[in-house]
């Protein structure tokens, strides 16, 4: 697949250094993605507390009628199978060809428009750091900056019974509702496929062979996810920081909350407290547009009775129509959803979002 990025990419490797695109990023992304759908279809996916780890004996006594069955009884989940786990080869092969890549100019520092009193009556304008790709006199070298440009995402099946136009699928559908790669939610990782669209009905298909009953509620799930397209008058690229900013002080009321769905750094003593970010905002593409999404999950210690996730995604839809044109919003079993509202089942869902 021939790729460009209408956002800069941030592919990490060693100590979170660009100097290429790394298919580390890529993959992250992918099974991030594979393991999200197959959540909200009631599939059987494993978690960092109980990893899968393949157990040849038990695979070779297996009487089980289908290959999925047998990896099953042999101690695969359902994203294991396709991904790979200890003892089990991922079924396919990713590797990238950089055609036409190079650094991204970005704005280092990055303002706010918005400002902030905290204690004492101290006022600072909002800010964050990147690497400047115009110092060379900086250590490591080249400077540590995201791509952007046009390359190729070479994909080989490593199974005669694995279709690659899975995996394809996949990434076609990242580059219509999410991000590629990390730190999308400093507006990295929008892209775009050269040529013609890829068939997404081999994912179907392959999503809807792990169909079960399985629930999960703390996790990032096709049934708690939203996808959001707004159109920004003359954006640029500090607009991506105001929503950030504006978004946090939706929740400024509960800094358990704030830092639930917003993410923190943490302090720097004490690396465990750092949360991720659950909503990711693009930086403009393709005149004008951005993309907000994320996931809140239907249950977390920080609820109270006045912060839940229908309250959350709620004030943050409000928040998007009041100060933007939303073109649309997805979202499972809700009336907000712009195409498909109040759908309840997850097949018909991802059916829509997969154009099919």
């Amino acid at each position: 697949m021939r790729v460009k990025t209408l956002t800069p990419l941030w592919t990490g490797g060693v100590n979170s250094k660009v100097d290429r695109i790394h298919e580390t990023g890529l993959l992250g992304s992918l099974r991030w993605w594979y393991e999200t759908l197959v959540r909200g279809l009631g599939g059987n996916v494993c978690n960092e507390e109980h990893k899968c780890d393949f157990d040849t004996q038990k695979y070779i006594s297996s009487k089980a009628n289908s290959e999925a069955e047998r990896l099953k009884e042999a101690g695969l989940c359902d994203v294991c199978q396709v991904f790979g786990a200890t003892g089990w080869k991922r079924r396919f092969c990713l590797s990238v060809v950089e055609d036409n890549i190079r650094d991204a100019k970005i704005q280092h520092p990055i303002k706010a428009y918005k400002k902030k009193y905290v204690s004492g009556g101290k006022e600072y304008v909002p800010t964050w750091y990147f690497s400047d790709p115009s110092k060379t006199n900086v250590s490591p070298v080249p400077p540590n900056t995201p791509k952007i440009g046009n390359f190729e995402i070479l994909l080989q099946s490593l199974d005669y019974d694995f279709q690659i136009e899975i995996i394809k699928g996949l990434i076609q559908f990242i580059a219509d509702w999410a991000g590629l790669g990390a730190r999308n939610q400093m507006g990295f990782g929008i892209i775009e496929p050269i040529g013609e669209r890829t068939d997404t009905n081999y994912l179907y298909k392959k999503l809807l062979a792990n169909v079960r009953n399985c629930n999960y509620t703390e996790l990032p799930s096709l049934k708690n996810v939203f996808l959001a397209q707004i159109k920004v008058g003359n954006a640029e690229e500090v607009e991506t920081f105001n929503i950030k900013c504006d978004l946090r002080r939706l929740f400024s009321d509960n800094k358990d909350v704030r830092h639930f769905v917003m993410g923190t750094a943490g302090e720097k003593k004490d690396s465990a407290k750092k949360i991720a970010a659950k909503i990711k905002i693009s930086h403009p593409y393709n005149d004008n547009l951005m993309r907000i999404w994320g996931w809140i999950p239907e249950e977390a210690d920080c609820y109270n009775k006045n912060w839940d996730r229908e309250k959350i995604v709620s004030d943050i839809y409000k928040y998007l129509t009041t100060n933007y044109n939303l073109e649309v919003w997805r979202e499972i079993d809700s009336k907000r959803d712009t195409v498909t509202p109040n759908i309840t089942k997850p097949e018909k869902f991802l059916q829509s979002l997969l154009g099919l």
